[in-house]
């Protein structure tokens, strides 16, 4: 049996204590009779002290045994060893029973705790009748014999004592003088004096059990000094044991057994006082393993305990049920443009999706792993050829581009790609054709030819100016007189020039004759670039620069455009700066603490010095401390164990003994623990108020007995009841 039992049934014992039948009143005032059969009988009965046998009960009733709190039932007598039947006859066993769980299989225990008979009673004492047993079901039939092993002595004297009261039946004297010495067997040294009754009668059985010892011959009333029993159940001293395979935390505690001075202490050992374990997620970081790609919750183990009180039971352990793969995102990365080796390299995150849908990101913006760079490709595709008259040169601009999935992507703008191309003055084509209609001067009869610029590109010639005339015959002037209107002239945003505009004349009667309106002359005009914004995308976390373009001309700056995106623009990324937590109003609790749900939001610096906002999924939440209220519930008070004093008269020959008997009345208090924010009860904890203290007193006297010579039910001391380490919830 394990060794729990004994324990068990200490703290069963003790819990009755306060629980046994008090003798009434109309049956404290007994007789003894004296003489040399007294004597002898004494003697017998010391000698018969630790004598047990086996007493054989049976339940009035069938009944339901309980589990953990006892429930008291009567039971009759079958069979009890040399006591004579005719002292069982007609008797009430009073009795308690309840059945504990022990390595899953139910154990009765049961305990004697009183003998009655009519309107008589008489307390036993439980400690030494006590039942244990295995049973299949709870329950305890009429016609089930329970074998009680009990203490003789102590059994056949309160059955005497039944035997006794009954025979003297419920005469009273109020008076001192009542209490006169009668003759009991011709001994007249053996009288027993009552304060409510008095017996002429007589037992032998009684008479030879009960007579008292040599009576102290002091004519003062003298008080012993108390015996002092006591039995408890503490937790002091003894740790709280965590039952990872139960999930639950056990307060362990021991038995203090306290006999007149001699201590003794159980060791440490699970009570039922028990706190379920729990997980919490939110106290540990997921677990990443790069190298597997593999990300793993983690969960620590808690308990609430007195006072709502949060307490760690296990670090950190990863939960296998919860695991998640890391994948890369190439959302928010942009692509590295390496012109040195003429790649353009996919760039990703490496992530992972948790048990509520939030991305967590593990790692930032690297070489992808799933995406291969792709060449850079030149292409003059989308840029223009620069002219430049005054060197006679065209040159012809080009940019990078690259595929990726399709699509075809720029990276960056036009500029000059190295090929240049020969401005020739054409006048026929092919064929033999004139290019352009001559110049005639009738006054002079003078013709002049006029001619196109023309380049070849990929063997397709191609005009770069109008009509204009050779020099000759004609003296050709040009001006800019009509055309100064910069928004007339040419402006080639992509090769990041403007032509001017002008008109060529010649005289004709001291008059000019204009010959063509504004075309494109050969003055040229860089164009001023100024920062003018971003063209941002969040999505790509990029941004690309917006130009206010001008040319500064002869009569001040035009503005071609306020605010342009030139063409192959390069995408240039956002600044991670830091990643802050923000409260989403959520909350989550442990025992008395709050558990804020949190966001991560990651915090860019755009290039215009402006911030994005990321929200990057679950933070890690924020813990904050005692948010619970107490609130007071009232006290009760308990009947924790009961004192007995013991006061004896010397009368010369003869004495008389009275035994005050009081409750020990202790007030416990109730604190409910209430979650501040949801009103949830957290814990309800119970404490002591104050010591015991005495409540209310009964007494019995007794004749020609000594306080040293009292049966057990009656020594003095002081006996505290079982299980009251703490005050029951109620």
């Amino acid at each position: 049996m394990n060794v729990n039992i004994y324990y068990l049934h200490i703290m069963f014992l003790a819990a009755l204590l306060g629980a046994q039948v008090q003798v009434p009143a109309n049956a404290q005032t007994q007789q003894r009779s004296a003489g040399a059969e007294a004597s002898s009988g004494l003697v017998e009965e010391m000698s018969e002290q630790a004598k047990k046998i086996d007493i054989e009960v049976r339940p009035v009733s069938s009944i339901e045994i309980p589990e953990h709190d006892a429930t008291s039932f009567e039971m009759n007598f079958d069979k009890v060893p040399d006591i004579p039947p005719e002292l069982t006859q007609n008797v009430t066993v009073d009795a308690y029973t309840r059945y504990v769980d022990v390595d899953g299989q139910r154990i009765a225990q049961l305990v004697l705790s009183g003998v009655r008979k009519g309107e008589r009673a008489e307390a036993l004492t439980t400690d030494n009748f006590y039942s244990q047993f295995q049973i299949e079901e709870p329950a305890l039939e009429s016609t089930k014999e329970v074998i009680v092993e009990g203490d003789h002595a102590e059994l056949l004297e309160a059955l005497t004592r039944l035997v006794v009261d009954e025979e003297e039946g419920d005469q009273t004297t109020n008076t001192a003088e009542s209490n006169e010495h009668q003759n009991v067997g011709g001994d007249e040294n053996s009288k027993r004096t009552e304060s409510v009754g008095s017996n002429s009668g007589g037992n032998e059985d009684a008479a030879a059990y009960t007579t008292p010892e040599p009576i102290i011959t002091e004519d003062e009333l003298e008080e012993e000094e108390p015996y002092v029993f006591t039995v408890d159940v503490i937790t002091d001293g003894c740790p709280i044991r965590v039952d990872i395979g139960q999930l639950t935390a056990f307060q362990q505690s021991k038995v203090i057994t306290n006999d007149n001075g001699q201590r003794t202490e159980t060791p440490c050992e699970d009570s039922n006082a028990q706190y379920p374990l729990e997980r919490s997620y939110a106290s540990c970081p997921d677990r990443v393993d790069m190298g597997a790609r593999l990300a793993t919750a983690q969960f620590q183990l808690y308990y609430t305990g007195p006072g709502g009180e949060r307490i760690t039971a296990q670090d950190c352990a990863d939960d296998p049920d919860k695991t998640y793969k890391i994948i890369e995102q190439h959302d928010g990365c942009a692509v590295y443009l390496d012109y040195a080796s003429y790649q353009a390299v996919p760039l990703a995150t490496l992530a992972y999706l948790n048990d509520v849908n939030a991305t967590v990101e593990v790692r930032g913006c690297e070489t992808s792993e799933s995406k291969a760079a792709v060449p850079l490709v030149p292409t003059t595709d989308g840029c223009t050829i620069r002219h430049a008259f005054n060197e006679d040169l065209s040159y012809q601009q080009g940019r990078y581009q690259y595929t990726l999935e399709g699509v075809t992507w720029d990276a960056g703008s036009c500029i000059d790609n190295g090929t240049t191309y020969s401005h020739v003055p054409t006048f026929t084509d092919e064929g033999g054709r004139r290019v352009c209609e001559p110049i005639v001067n009738e006054t002079s009869q003078r013709v002049t030819q006029q001619y196109r610029l023309r380049i070849t590109v990929d063997d397709v010639d191609s005009y770069i100016t109008e009509c204009r005339p050779a020099t000759g015959n004609l003296a050709i002037q040009s001006t800019t007189d009509g055309c100064t209107d910069p928004a007339t002239w040419d402006h080639d945003i992509s090769a990041g020039v403007s032509y001017n505009k002008i008109r060529e004349y010649y005289m004709r009667n001291g008059a000019r004759e204009y010959i063509n309106e504004c075309i494109t002359g050969t003055q040229t005009y860089s164009h001023n670039l100024e920062l003018a914004g971003w063209l941002t995308d969040d999505g790509s976390l990029t941004a690309q620069r917006l130009h206010k373009i001008s040319i500064n001309t002869p009569s001040g700056q035009y503005v071609i455009s306020e605010s342009e995106l030139l063409s192959g623009a390069s995408a240039e990324p956002y600044v991670r700066d830091r990643v802050k937590q923000e409260l989403t109003g959520d909350s989550t609790y442990e025992g008395c603490a709050a558990i804020r749900a949190t966001r991560n939001i990651a915090v860019y610096n755009r290039p215009d010095t402006s911030e994005y906002l990321k929200d990057e999924g679950v933070g890690t939440p924020i813990r904050e401390g005692n948010i619970c209220q107490e609130t007071s519930g009232g006290t009760r008070s308990y009947t924790v164990g009961t004192e007995r004093t013991c006061t004896q008269a010397n009368h010369g020959d003869t004495s008389t003994v009275t035994i005050y008997t009081y409750n020990l009345v202790r007030t416990a208090s109730k604190i409910v623990t209430t979650n501040g924010e949801t009103g949830v009860v957290v814990s309800v904890d119970y404490s002591w108020v104050g010591s015991a203290n005495r409540s209310g007193a009964t007494s019995q006297s007794f004749s020609d007995w000594t306080c040293g010579s009292l049966a057990p039910q009656y020594q003095s001391g002081v006996f505290m009841n079982g299980g009251f380490s703490t005050p029951p919830a109620w």
